[in-house]
């Protein structure tokens, strides 16, 4: 009786993590879903709920800084963005530069933007906010190079590249 008992406990633990994983998953997919139909508020929940069953999902809160800036919350962004960042999640750091440009802490940005682009962090989401930050510091011909190699194929950043050279 007391082995049929271990075994039920057993199961349950792992009936209730599997479970848990599961369901910050579908809350990401439905966060996922909320951001491709411009529902940012709604996106912000769902990915909150996500990285509230699990909390060490650097992608999960790398997206719920996104939804945060999509949203214009940039400071509940900036926290997001720095939790996914010290969890090492993929792509956080254009996110955060983003955030710190929109609380008025261009020059922090800019350096984190730097570092990570030092250090061969190399994406759309960075350049751009990159670009912002250096922008707001006065950086006018920084930020044109960083468009630069974005310029080509979106015909919105071959616009901002301009304006920063003007």
């Amino acid at each position: 009786m007391f082995s049929g008992l271990k075994m039920s406990a057993g199961a349950l633990l792992i009936t209730t993590l599997a479970l848990g994983c599961g369901g910050a998953r579908g809350k990401v997919r439905d966060g996922d879903d909320y951001m491709s139909r411009a529902r940012y508020d709604a996106a912000a929940r769902a990915y909150g709920e996500a990285v509230s069953r699990k909390p060490g999902w650097g992608d999960a809160q790398r997206k719920l800084a996104e939804a945060l800036l999509a949203s214009g919350e940039p400071d509940r962004a900036l926290v997001a963005a720095q939790e996914a960042c010290r969890l090492e999640a993929h792509a956080c750091e254009g996110p955060q530069v983003q955030a710190l440009v929109e609380v008025g802490r261009a020059a922090e940005a800019h350096t984190i933007a730097q570092d990570a682009l030092a250090r061969g962090v190399d994406d759309r989401a960075l350049r751009l906010a990159a670009a912002d930050a250096a922008l707001s510091t006065g950086e006018a011909h920084a930020a044109s190079l960083l468009l630069l190699p974005l310029a080509a194929d979106d015909a919105a950043v071959a616009a901002q590249r301009a304006y920063a050279l003007a």
